[in-house]
């Protein structure tokens, strides 16, 4: 049987040469010329005959809508880039037989063989007129099912997109996941931040062996950085199955694992699909290839602003916010607590005798101190308040809804918990810290925050003078 035709319009080079590997490393039956060009296509086809064309849309002198209109018999698969689903759609009612969505990783090519056999198939059916109208209704109800999935896939994308962190994604994930690709049971797994763990984040149905984290290393998608599905040879983390089938979707942008999306079952996907293998070599493993890339793009984006977001509010040392968004943060709910008329607490802390601690202990010493009282602040605070580290040893509490007497708890409370923190220094106990703590509240004490910002560095002041390792509020005799 001779060798497939294929002329391979690409005007890209390192995507020309993914190509060539692609079909080398496949053994793949092809005969192929490529063209980098619209001028150079027009002269190809006038001298040669070919059995199937694939194109990039965007071309150098054109797109590869042009290519569908010039007179050729052979059909047109048209490849589009992640999130140009529109496009896609439009160039299958111009006449394009299928689409590929090119992805960073060209993974999109190992669907190159299924794809081009599917066209080919029809196209044989068009030319021999074998049960041509059966065969064409067949094609009208997938191409409508593929339609509906790219114009689902753009929609997930700009929910994806609009969600601010990433807890805002997982419902989405899940909820396009299970429209996709139904199944018994999921979970969506998320690298946890020391990069140890995934860890379930979300799940669906009534699991059959369902873990709520296990290592990396345990799930092959994620060691290949391909979807994984294998009876014989399960994951790790999934040895307790064995008449179920299973699925693992890794999300991967730029060869970093995000997260993966588990799927699993007792009853096939599909009435005619009994192994998973064959449901990964049908037609779906196109979206289910569209669906991990472009979700991994987009978590990958949100990860790296919350990175850099995270970067530009806090303090590297203890974790807690920084001045500059600290202003920011009490103006804003200065202006929130007038509009609805409650009070505002500030505490102001200051490490007592940390020169002499940092003479004594050195300064390596010092920073510990530091990062243990901002881990400290952050487990006694309440939802909404705000622990920030003003400059030095100075720290500072924002404590919305807080009038006096809460404060004044809150403040003693807190100059209590930290005398009893455990400071341990090149394994040695390096002894206890004590810390005088000014309060003011708004609008007892200022109508702006700077102005009680102010007052509570005055009582801060008292304490320090009236003796320190204690607690002194604005205003009071």
């Amino acid at each position: 049987m001779p060798n497939i035709k294929i002329l391979y319009i690409e005007d890209d080079g390192i995507d020309q040469m993914a190509f060539k590997r692609s079909i080398k490393e496949a053994k793949l039956p092809y005969d192929y010329t490529i063209a980098g060009s619209l001028a150079e296509v027009k002269r190809l086809l006038e001298t040669g005959k070919f059995d199937v064309i694939i194109t990039d849309y965007m071309l150098g002198d054109g797109t590869g809508m042009e290519i569908l209109n010039l007179k050729t018999d052979a059909p047109v698969i048209m490849v589009t880039g992640a999130g140009d689903e529109e496009i896609a759609v439009k160039a299958m009612k111009a006449g394009a037989y299928d689409y590929l969505t090119k992805d960073t990783g060209n993974k999109h090519l190992k669907a190159l063989p299924l794809t081009i056999d599917k066209v080919l198939k029809l196209r044989r059916a068009e030319e021999l007129g074998e049960k041509a109208d059966a065969e064409r209704n067949v094609w009208m109800k997938e191409l409508e099912q593929r339609n509906r999935e790219i114009m689902a896939l753009s929609h997930m994308n700009n929910l994806l997109n609009s969600c601010a962190t990433l807890e805002a994604t997982y419902p989405v994930i899940l909820r396009f996941a299970r429209e996709f690709f139904p199944a018994d049971a999921g979970a969506l797994y998320v690298l946890n931040s020391s990069g140890n763990l995934l860890e379930a984040v979300s799940s669906w149905g009534e699991s059959i062996h369902l873990q709520q984290s296990f290592a990396p290393k345990e799930c092959m998608a994620v060691r290949l950085r391909e979807i994984y599905s294998d009876q014989e040879r399960p994951c790790k983390h999934l040895e307790r199955l064995q008449h179920e089938w299973r699925l693992c979707m890794p999300f991967v942008a730029r060869d970093d694992v995000i997260g993966m999306l588990h799927f699993q079952g007792i009853h096939p996907v599909h009435e005619k699909i009994s192994e998973m293998k064959e449901y990964l070599n049908s037609s779906r493993q196109g979206l289910l290839m569209t669906f991990s890339e472009q979700t991994a793009v987009i978590l990958s984006n949100i990860k790296l602003r919350e990175e850099l977001n995270f970067q530009a509010t806090r303090d590297p040392l203890t974790g807690l916010f920084n001045r500059r968004s600290m202003m920011e943060k009490l103006e804003l709910e200065i202006n929130r607590a007038k509009r609805h008329q409650w009070p505002i607490t500030i505490l102001f802390l200051d490490i007592d005798h940390f020169k002499s601690f940092n003479d004594t202990h050195g300064h390596q010493a010092g920073d510990l101190v530091l990062k243990k009282l901002g881990e400290y602040l952050w487990k006694s605070c309440r939802g909404d308040d705000m622990p920030c580290r003003y400059g030095g040893e100075e720290l500072l509490l924002i404590m919305p809804h807080c009038g006096t007497d809460v404060a004044i708890h809150a403040a003693e409370r807190i100059r209590n918990g930290i005398k009893k923190l455990e400071l341990i220094y090149q394994e040695r106990s390096i002894g206890t810290i004590a810390v005088s703590i000014g309060v003011a509240i708004f609008p007892e004490h200022g109508s702006t925050g700077s102005e009680v910002l102010r007052r509570a560095d005055e009582a801060l002041y008292r304490a320090k003078a009236e003796g320190r390792d204690k607690v002194v509020v604005a205003g009071s005799p």
